[in-house]
């Protein structure tokens, strides 16, 4: 099970940021940076970006993550878990917060992309250890 503790954190941490979407909204409207018509479509332009962060991070995470969670429960299913994939399985994670972190706080774009970017190569490496893995009962 330890492969599959690491796609909890995860879960758990999307809707952490989930929660955000709806803090910041009431915040701007209550702080009359936006109204309830900016909502009416999803987001307009006029928001200010800490209201626009949160939500865009939010589909980040519900993209390429997918990936991840099923991979995770592959992994566990066909019993390949090994401390590798599980080391890295904990690296994507913490790539991954660290993202939303710089994304929603500071989205200082270079650093943001490049914690993207090593979240991104961890994935397509536990995808490719996986696979060989699997398919060559490795």
């Amino acid at each position: 099970m330890q492969i599959i503790i690491p796609a909890i954190v995860l879960g758990f941490w999307t809707f952490c940021v989930l929660l955000m979407i709806p803090i910041t909204r009431f915040w701007a409207v209550g702080h009359k940076s936006a109204t309830a018509k900016d909502f009416k479509l999803g987001e307009t332009d006029r928001l200010p970006d800490y209201v626009k962060l949160p939500n865009r991070n939010y589909m980040n995470l519900t993209e390429l993550p997918t990936l991840f969670y099923f991979i995770t429960i592959v992994i566990q299913m066909t019993g390949v878990t090994n401390n590798l994939l599980v080391g890295l399985a904990w690296v994507y994670v913490g790539m991954r917060i660290v993202h939303s972190i710089v994304h929603i706080f500071f989205n200082h774009v270079i650093l943001r992309f490049l914690v993207f970017a090593i979240g991104n190569v961890v994935l397509l490496a536990i995808w490719g250890i996986a696979a060989i893995k699997i398919l060559f009962h490795a």
